[in-house]
């Protein structure tokens, strides 16, 4: 009787890395944390280089005073600051995610969820799923309000301070846009994807919404986050590709900023 030669599972190059083999554990997590770091040493330098250059003429034309949190907000914070401190962090950190993950385990474009053109359904379905995502975080905020009192968000109370069009399109680029992209790339195309190939479906998309809540530093946002990063895990294993899942991130992260500039009374 012959024996059947057992040959190793591979991951198939033309669709996401779901499994059956799984990608190396260390690497993937040093990935990881390696990209948010970046993420916030970038801004963290972007912003000193522009605290310099956008405070040093508010000291000479008010000499000895010193700005309260307000004015800082509004000579340091501004759309364009903003634009220039976030996006080439969420940039890079999404750039180090494809490059290092291929390098790492060998990952495709396809395994990290971008095999395919992007389709009109992508939209539409991104586009529901990310008002669905919207209901979630307000269900959840409405309980922790309930149970510990109102807590204004430091991102929505810089962008409260911003006005006009302008300001809008460079806000909208920041926060929904290169977000929603980026994001979708480390913590779905890359961490879990990896989980999701070492433990059920269920767990895995709990685990990296928990690591997609913890990047944001945001404690009193951590349920909300936590709550959408697991729908959008859910989203990206249903429909096998990151196109609605970016859609979907952009579109939950536009609508608190369409919020906050032209019905800010709700905007939290």
């Amino acid at each position: 009787m012959e024996e059947t030669q057992q040959t190793a599972p591979v991951i198939a190059p033309d669709g996401p890395a779901f499994g059956p083999k799984r990608w190396r554990g260390w690497p993937i997590a040093g990935i990881t944390v390696f990209g948010v770091a970046v993420l916030y040493l970038t801004q963290v330098i972007v912003g000193i280089i522009l605290l310099v250059f956008e405070y040093l003429p508010y000291a000479r034309t008010h000499p000895g005073s010193v700005p309260d949190v307000a004015t800082i907000t509004k000579v340091i914070f501004n759309a364009p600051a903003l634009f220039i401190t976030v996006v080439p962090g969420e940039a890079l950190m999404a750039f180090l995610a494809i490059v290092l993950v291929a390098g790492a385990v060998g990952a495709t474009r396809a395994n990290l969820g971008m095999g395919r053109p992007p389709k009109a359904v992508d939209a539409l379905i991104g586009i529901v799923a990310g008002l669905a995502l919207v209901g979630v975080s307000v269900i959840v905020n409405a309980v922790q309000e309930k149970m510990f009192g109102p807590h204004p968000q430091p991102s929505v109370e810089i962008i409260k301070s911003h006005h006009g069009l302008a300001s809008f399109g460079f806000d909208f680029v920041t926060v929904a846009l290169a977000a929603g992209v980026c994001e979708e790339i480390m913590f779905r195309g890359v961490v879990f994807a990896a989980l999701v190939q070492r433990m059920p479906l269920w767990w895995a998309a709990a685990l990296s919404g928990m690591i997609f809540a913890a990047a944001h530093l945001d404690f009193w946002s951590f349920v909300a986050l936590w709550a959408v990063g697991l729908g959008l895990a859910l989203l990206y294993y249903r429909t096998r590709t990151l196109w609605p899942n970016m859609i979907a991130h952009t579109t939950f992260n536009a609508f608190t900023l369409i919020l906050v500039y032209f019905v800010p009374q709700l905007a939290k």
